[in-house]
């Protein structure tokens, strides 16, 4: 509903209830003006204007009241006023001053009451809530007509001055109607700026303010500050790995969790900041002014903590971090658009850093994000340039050095800027999508590799292939593993899957792909075991082959006790399950050593090759037999 239409909704609350409350004292109707009272309803309608404008304004505070208060009382008052401007002049009112003063006090106070409540409405407000705010204006609206008023008396030879009516009694019912009509309409006024008829207003899943409240709101903070010469800040909030546990775990508990995590930044921040969500798992928030960088800090490292707690969803335990980037007014920009592009460049540097970290903005960011974006377009472009080739990493039987298979492992080599390390390119092809088409790329490569290598005269040997969550998530993987193995004729015992931990949250879905894929007569391993959250009550019952002990844990092997520990603990679990186990990152003899001390089947890492290429590959293999 237009904002002005709106406000003429509201002035015709407010002008009901002052006119009823006038019907009430028994004043002659038919002599009042009706320039005087059209002149009432357009004051009434701009007194809702002003109440709209400072409900838009969401981050009100107290402090910023006063003047808002201030507006709109005397918008009530000089409704009551014009009203009575329209009766003749036989009809007029003699006023008990302190009357008249104290209720226009009150009109202001509840103003400002009404404002406060007003800017506090969401989309999950209650309903108790916004009868609240409804009674606060109606009540603002009614002071000078019923406490004024009634006060008041006829002079002598009036209209009015018969017999007056006893205004508690007989006036009881016309203010009672005059307060349901005001009551009535205001309600119905705030339902569409509520949010939940508003999308444009409040994001529905979370009742937070959207994106375009957020800008509004950060125009307002942008004049406000220019007055008071005060900074503020603009915080920007994105979950770590948000999609891949969206994806695997299905909307229904990602709109759980993304509505669990506006609660806990809503009660971490409190009533220091507007809060909004951008969209997806992004959320913004505006500081108010004056508060210093190091109170900022504390905050975000308060988000941080308090959003990775674990979160709940029926007897599922799932864990998120947060990045979060901050820029500050004026030194970051000086428009609402200058400020979030900024602070969203904080945000990815805060991901490129590791993530579940904290950044302020510096002028070198942008540059970065530009170049990020930039990469983005090549990435989509790669494939058809033919920019993408495999390298191949052997591993060894721990025992007698022997060849067991190799690794797959993608590489870019980009036509202008050369060798794109992974740890670049690899990120942002599963933030966009692009890792889907790129990982069957590498799957239908590798196993065209592995035939080509027994055309040769090699013996076959196991090719490992790793998966992205957002492929094992496809559902047309099986089928398109399948195809791939009939078109290439490679045999199905020499490919082995790696997947991570992390994409077997959704325990029946995860099975059950596995369960598809083990059909297929593909060997499947767990990547990078020991750093997800999986449980081990599901590990007994997953139809995998291998796990793969993480290079964390065998880099410090030999001077850290806690990472022998947990080598140790992992090849002994593997062997209980039958199952098979590699160690990843091996460099050094010491290390090989203690590792085949321990039963550590196979052995992967520069000490025993780097990665290699495809010809290579035939040399490593004829010098190792």
């Amino acid at each position: 509903m237009p904002l002005l239409g709106v406000s003429a909704l509201l002035g015709i609350g407010i002008w009901l209830a002052a006119f009823f409350a006038l019907l009430a004292m028994e004043l002659p109707v038919a002599s009042r003006s009706v320039s005087m009272l059209i002149l009432s309803l357009i004051l009434s309608a701009a007194t809702g204007l002003a109440a709209l404008l400072f409900r838009i304004r969401s981050n009100a505070r107290w402090i910023s009241l006063l003047p808002s208060a201030l507006l709109l009382g005397a918008g009530f008052c000089s409704v009551g006023f014009a009203m009575l401007a329209t009766l003749p002049r036989d009809a007029r009112l003699t006023y008990e001053e302190r009357w008249i003063a104290l209720s226009a006090i009150l009109s202001f106070l509840l103003s400002a009451i009404a404002i406060r409540v007003l800017a506090s409405l969401s989309s999950s407000a209650s309903t108790f809530k916004r009868i609240a705010a409804a009674l606060l204006i109606g009540g603002a609206a009614l002071c000078l007509p019923v406490l004024g008023l009634i006060q008041s008396s006829y002079p002598k030879g009036s209209l009015a001055a018969g017999e007056p009516a006893d205004p508690f009694t007989a006036g009881t019912l016309g203010i009672v109607i005059g307060l349901i009509a005001s009551i009535a309409l205001i309600s119905i006024l705030l339902l569409p700026f509520s949010g939940r008829s508003s999308g444009e207003q409040y994001d529905t899943l979370s009742g937070l303010p959207g994106r375009g409240l957020f800008e509004k709101s950060l125009q307002v903070a942008i004049s406000e500050a220019e007055r008071e010469r005060q900074p503020f800040a603009v915080m920007f909030l994105d979950l770590d790995r948000f999609k891949n546990v969206n994806d695997s775990l299905g909307h229904n508990v990602g709109d759980h969790l993304l509505q669990t995590v506006a609660n806990r930044i809503r009660e971490c921040v409190a009533d220091k900041a507007l809060i909004a969500r951008l969209g997806g798992d992004e959320f913004a928030i505006l500081f108010r002014a004056g508060l210093s960088r190091d109170s900022l800090l504390l905050t975000a490292g308060h988000l941080l903590s308090d959003i990775s707690r674990p979160l709940f969803f029926g007897e599922m335990e799932i864990h998120l971090t947060t990045s979060i980037g901050i820029s500050m007014y004026p030194s970051d920009g000086e428009t609402p658009v200058s400020l979030m592009k900024n602070a969203e460049a904080a945000l990815y540097s805060a991901k490129d850093e590791g993530k579940n970290t904290i950044r302020f903005y510096l002028p070198n960011m942008n540059s970065t994000l530009r170049e990020s974006v930039l990469l983005e377009t090549d990435l989509r472009k790669a494939l058809e340039r033919e920019e993408f080739y495999l390298v191949y990493q052997p591993q060894i039987h721990a025992a007698t050095g022997e060849v067991a298979g190799v690794e797959a492992l993608l590489r870019w080599k980009h036509g202008k800027k050369g060798i794109i390390p992974p740890s670049d390119f690899i990120p942002l092809a599963e933030e966009t999508g692009v890792i889907v088409q790129i990982g069957d790329w590498v799957l239908r490569t590798a196993c065209r590799q592995s035939r080509e290598w027994q055309r040769q005269g090699l013996p076959p040997i196991r090719i490992a292939v790793n998966l992205s969550g957002r492929q094992f998530l496809n559902k047309g993987l099986v089928p398109f593993i399948k195809r791939t193995l009939l078109e290439t004729g490679m045999d199905p015992s020499h490919l082995e899957l790696e997947i991570t931990e992390s994409m077997t949250l959704d325990v029946e879905r995860s099975f059950s792909t596995l369960r598809e894929l083990k059909q297929l007569g593909v060997s499947i391993s767990i990547d990078d075991f020991g750093t997800g959250y999986s449980s081990l009550s599901y590990l007994k019952n997953f139809p995998v082959d291998c796990l793969k002990i993480d290079q964390s844990f065998v880099r410090e092997l030999l001077s850290e006790t806690n990472d022998r520990s947990i080598v140790s603990t992992i090849i002994t679990l593997a062997h209980n399950l039958n199952l098979r186990v590699v160690a990843e990152g091996v460099e050094s003899e010491e290390q090989l050593a203690y590792l085949a001390s321990y039963g550590c089947d196979e052995i992967q890492g520069y000490y025993i090759s780097r990665p290699i290429s495809e010809e290579d590959v035939l040399r490593f293999l004829k010098k190792s037999s």
